[in-house]
């Protein structure tokens, strides 16, 4: 299959992602059942996305309440989650059990999880905090052994406390990629969507934590003020950070001549639905303090400060493209 195949298959799952979340909330009226009907008729992809959206709805309806009931809209949309579900489907070709295995179930069951847009502040039983990010998944291991986060996905503020317990317990975050031990500090780690296998980004605050990569090697200790992506079996340089709390804890995103492409997938962590750049403009540079609280505003001050137009497909599609 060929990029701009690849990309039109993408779109169109994309869309069966929004119209399925639409359609599960009760959110289409008459008019837009027809747009639904119009819309699988326009190719045999589309079709075959409905019919994968269809399959993914079956799937979810088949698991045990409390476990499917967070997939589809409910409490907490999340297009993202949709969206790559439908993908892990139409991968599977249908087949039921294939397709059910390679679903998300343990971002959809973690025990804290936040939806776009929304963040978390929750004590943890030593005494210690925890902030989700946007779009985060987290379980919580607290034993006679162990303080240990699993980061499912997206990203964490924490701020450890001194434990009581003798012999002291280690406190580790696990993420795909390895395992972050916390040496009296306040940090932040984040899963990042990076091929082929994912990456983990650390941030120390205060103090230190040292990492080590679930693909074996020597753990690597580092100090506030520093930061690292690492994968299970490669580390990216080093570079230094700011030990301020990060912008996200304020309600807010910075932008310092950043790429408005980059700006823009950065943004669309914190809202619903898709938010595209086209490469066209995608080179353009940002600078600013913007709210995560409104996100329509922060696009439209980008229409108004920058040669680009900002259009809306559906309140949940958004493209950034050149003005014509």
């Amino acid at each position: 299959m060929n990029t701009v195949d690849s990309a039109s298959r993408r779109q169109v799952i994309e869309e069966a992602a929004d119209w399925l979340v639409r359609l599960d909330k009760g959110e289409l009226s008459a008019g837009e059942r027809e747009r639904l009907e119009a819309w699988c008729a326009r190719s045999p992809l589309h079709r075959q996305a409905w019919q994968a959206a269809m399959e993914l709805k079956g799937l979810v309806a088949a698991v045990p309440d409390g476990v499917g009931t967070p997939v589809l809209g409910r409490e907490r949309v999340d297009r993202r989650t949709v969206f790559k579900s439908l993908m892990a489907v139409m991968v599977a070709g249908g087949g039921g059990w294939a397709a059910w295995r390679r679903l998300p179930w343990s971002v959809w069951t973690a025990e804290y999880r936040t939806a776009a847009g929304e963040q978390r502040d929750i004590a943890l039983p030593d005494g210690g905090r925890m902030y989700l990010n946007t779009d985060s998944a987290v379980d919580v291991v607290f034993d006679e052994r162990q303080r240990r986060l699993l980061l499912r996905r997206g990203e964490v503020l924490i701020e450890t406390a001194p434990d009581t317990t003798m012999p002291g317990r280690p406190f580790l975050v696990e993420t795909s990629q390895g395992e972050v031990q916390a040496l009296g500090t306040r940090f932040t780690v984040r899963e990042l969507d990076m091929a082929p296998a994912g990456a983990t980004r650390v941030r120390v605050l205060e103090q230190a934590v040292a990492i080590t990569p679930s693909g074996g090697g020597s753990p690597m200790q580092l100090a506030a003020g520093e930061e690292v992506t690492f994968t299970r079996g490669h580390w990216f340089p080093v570079s230094s950070a700011a030990t301020a709390d990060p912008a996200w804890r304020k309600g807010r995103i910075l932008a310092q001549g950043q790429r408005l492409g980059d700006f823009i997938r950065e943004l669309a962590r914190y809202r619903p639905g898709v938010l595209r750049c086209d490469p066209a403009v995608a080179d353009l540079r940002l600078s600013g303090v913007f709210q995560l609280g409104d996100t329509d505003q922060v696009l439209d001050l980008i229409g108004e400060t920058l040669p680009v137009t900002v259009s809306s497909i559906t309140p949940y599609w958004v493209m950034i493209g050149p003005v014509h």
